[in-house]
């Protein structure tokens, strides 16, 4: 089952990679709880993670993850990722369309059957934000308010 389950979080990936939100929905349970701790953001059940992976993959139309390692237990998984990925549109009332990030952060899983049915994503937001400019231009705003 273990080998079983790594290939599972494996193929997780690859359907990621690939903007395939079926074959996501496919390997999750029904009542999935996905989680973006850096976020703050949790989705309950299908249907609000299949809404969730849709505005990903429209925001980021060239998203890619990969995974540096990943393994899987009968009941929990944990993988280290890299995402790469440009924008489309407004993150937080900033527009950020075409900006670029690049980061790494790890994924906790917990497995019933074969399937994911908890997803926890931990990654840094600080620099997520840096990379975009947003963190400067707050800053920049904060420092002309100030001054």
């Amino acid at each position: 089952m273990h080998e079983t389950n790594t290939q599972m979080l494996q193929r997780y990936a690859q359907c990621w990679d690939s903007h395939d939100v079926e074959g996501l929905v496919a390997l999750l349970t029904e009542d999935i709880v996905y989680e973006d701790a850096a976020l703050g953001w949790t989705h309950h059940g299908i249907a609000e993670f299949r809404e969730f992976a849709a505005k990903v993959f429209a925001m980021h139309p060239d998203f890619s993850l990969r995974y540096l390692d990943a393994f899987a237990t009968e009941t929990r998984g944990a993988a280290e990722w890299i995402i790469e990925t440009s924008f489309e549109g407004e993150f937080e009332g900033v527009q950020v369309s075409g900006g670029q990030v690049s980061f790494r952060g790890a994924t906790l899983f917990e497995i019933r059957g074969g399937r994911i049915c908890r997803n926890r994503d931990l990654w840094n937001y600080a620099d997520w934000m840096r990379q975009l400019g947003v963190t400067r231009l707050a800053d920049a705003t904060r420092a002309a308010s100030a001054g």
